[in-house]
C-alpha cells in the first residue's frame, strides 16, 4: 500500500514531468515557427495574438509592408457585415449587373448580366471559395462601383487605425501579372481580424465549409484547410498571388479563449497552413 507521503511525492513528480513536457512541446513549436525556411526576400510575416486581450504572443516581420492577396476581401466582408448589423442592407438583396464578369481561372464563377444574385450567395462565394468575380459584383451591386467600394475600404482602414494599409482593388487580384496594388502589414491585418471576430455573422460566413455555386450545383470546399483540421477553427481568410506568396488569417475558439494567427509570404500553401497551425498552438498553450 502506498503511503500518503509516497503518494504526494509521486504526484508532484508526475505534475512536474507533465509541465516540463508541455513546456518542451511549446518550445519545439516556437523553434519550428522561427526556423521555417523561406524564399521571399521580405521574409515570412508571422503573428499570434489573443482576441480577448489583444496580447501578442509571437511576432516576426509584423511591420513589413507587403501585398495581402485575397485577404483584401476580408475588408469587404467586414463592411457588409457592419451594414447588415445596422440595417443598411439585407442579405436577401438581389444584385443584377449590367455587364458580365468572367473569371481568369477555373476556380471562380461567371457573373452573368442575365441573372440576379442574392447578396448572401455572393458573400459566401467570397468567404468560402475566395471568388474574385463575386467581390466585384458585391462592390458594384452595393456601392455602385468598385471605386466607391475601394474608397470606403480605405476610409474604414483609416478609422480602424490601419494607417499603412492601402487598397486599390476589392479582391486583391494583381492589377497586371506579377504586380499587386494592395498593401498592408501583419500588425495592421491583426486589427482587421480583431474587428471581424466581433461579428458572429461574419464568422458564420468564414466557417462555412462548403459552397454550392448557384445554378450550377457544383459543390466547392472552403480554401481554408484549417477548418477541417483545427478544433474550434471558424475563419478567417486565405490568399495567394505570385507577389504576395501564400497568406492566411486563421482564428479558432476553444472554451473562452480565441486565438488569431497571421501568416504572409509563405512559400507554399502547405507551409502557410503549418505555420498558422503552430501559431494557434502557441496561443492555446498560453504563449
Amino acid at each position: 500500500m502506498v503511503s500518503r507521503r509516497e503518494f504526494l511525492y509521486f504526484s508532484s513528480v508526475s505534475f512536474l514531468l507533465s509541465k516540463r513536457s508541455s513546456v518542451g512541446r511549446e518550445r519545439n513549436i516556437r523553434k519550428r515557427v522561427q526556423t521555417a525556411p523561406h524564399e521571399n526576400a521580405l521574409g515570412v510575416t508571422k503573428l499570434c495574438l489573443l482576441y480577448e486581450s489583444g496580447q501578442i504572443l509571437f511576432t516576426e516581420n509584423e511591420n513589413v509592408l507587403r501585398p495581402p492577396a485575397s485577404i483584401v476581401k476580408l475588408m469587404v466582408l467586414y463592411m457588409v457585415s457592419e451594414m447588415v448589423k445596422k440595417g443598411e442592407v439585407s442579405l436577401d438583396t438581389k444584385v443584377k449587373l449590367r455587364r458580365n464578369i468572367f473569371p481568369v481561372n477555373n476556380s471562380d464563377i461567371v457573373i452573368s448580366s442575365d441573372r440576379e444574385y442574392l447578396l448572401e450567395d455572393l458573400i459566401k462565394a467570397m468567404a468560402v471559395i475566395s471568388s474574385n468575380t463575386s467581390a466585384i459584383a458585391v462592390a458594384e451591386g452595393i456601392w455602385g462601383s468598385e471605386k466607391k467600394c475601394i474608397d470606403q475600404m480605405n476610409a474604414t482602414a483609416k478609422r480602424l487605425g490601419m494607417s499603412r494599409t492601402y487598397f486599390r482593388t476589392v479582391n486583391g487580384f494583381p492589377i497586371r501579372p506579377g504586380v499587386d496594388a494592395d498593401v498592408s502589414t501583419g500588425k495592421e491585418l491583426a486589427i482587421l481580424a480583431m474587428e471581424c471576430c466581433k461579428s458572429p455573422l461574419l464568422l458564420s460566413w468564414t466557417s462555412t465549409k462548403e459552397f454550392v455555386i448557384p445554378g450550377d450545383n457544383i459543390v466547392r470546399k472552403n480554401t481554408n484547410e484549417l477548418l477541417y483540421e483545427i478544433t474550434g477553427c471558424d475563419g478567417l481568410k486565405t490568399g495567394f498571388t505570385r507577389s504576395a506568396g501564400h497568406c492566411i488569417i486563421a482564428t479558432a475558439k476553444r472554451a473562452n479563449t480565441r486565438v488569431i494567427s497571421i501568416v504572409m509570404g509563405a512559400n507554399t500553401s502547405k507551409e502557410r497552413f503549418r505555420i498558422a497551425k503552430d501559431l494557434l498552438d502557441i496561443g492555446f498553450a498560453g504563449g
